[in-house]
């Protein structure tokens, strides 16, 4: 199935650039990616006429303050995947991101799923080099100061495969909640 990354972006090429890294690391290969920007940024513009390695389109619009929605509309508008998943310009996808959303995709149904909130202080690591985003989703043990930290949602970083033993077991012993999160959700 042919999948559409939706990423909705406000200027910031930093994050952005670590979003393309783990995109490219992703375990499925089937997808394009639609660079929602709310804005028409040069440097934005520059950084994505020179991404290499994934089929990616640029949409853009006028900045006239924050019109998320509308930007998002417009990579709906641009996108040719069967499937579309959503994420903010902020939100760095596991290697499994794209693989886990086509494998809990039903149609008539909309997923939704959380983000880690990391401190400032490893998001700058992160960005300046100094520790790979994989190395926190391989070894998650290692960053466990992480769950100690105000608004850190350490506990939404630890992944279940959705084809694995555990998870059927524990979605159905979990509460769900129903509400849907702009950061990351997926649909037909």
């Amino acid at each position: 199935m042919k999948v559409s990354v939706i990423i909705a972006v406000y200027k910031d090429v930093s994050s952005l650039s670590l979003i393309i890294t783990a995109l490219k690391r992703q375990t499925y290969k089937n997808f394009e990616v639609i660079i929602s920007e709310d804005g028409e940024n040069h440097q934005m513009r520059e950084y994505v006429a020179n991404i290499s390695g994934l089929d990616v389109k640029h949409t853009t619009q006028e900045d006239i303050g924050v019109r998320k929605a509308r930007s998002q509309n417009n990579g709906i508008i641009a996108s040719s995947g069967e499937y579309l998943i959503f994420i903010d310009g902020d939100c760095v996808p596991y290697t499994t991101f794209v693989e886990a959303h086509v494998a809990l995709a039903e149609r008539k149904t909309v997923l939704s799923g959380r983000r880690v909130n990391l401190s400032e202080l490893l998001t700058q690591k992160i960005k300046s080099g100094l520790v790979d985003i994989v190395d926190i989703e391989k070894n998650l043990w290692k960053y466990i100061g992480l769950a100690f930290e105000k608004n850190s949602k350490y506990e939404y970083g630890f992944y279940l495969s959705p084809t694995g033993w555990l998870y059927p077991l524990l979605s159905k012993l979990c509460k769900r909640n129903t509400s849907i999160l702009g950061c990351n959700f997926s649909c037909f």
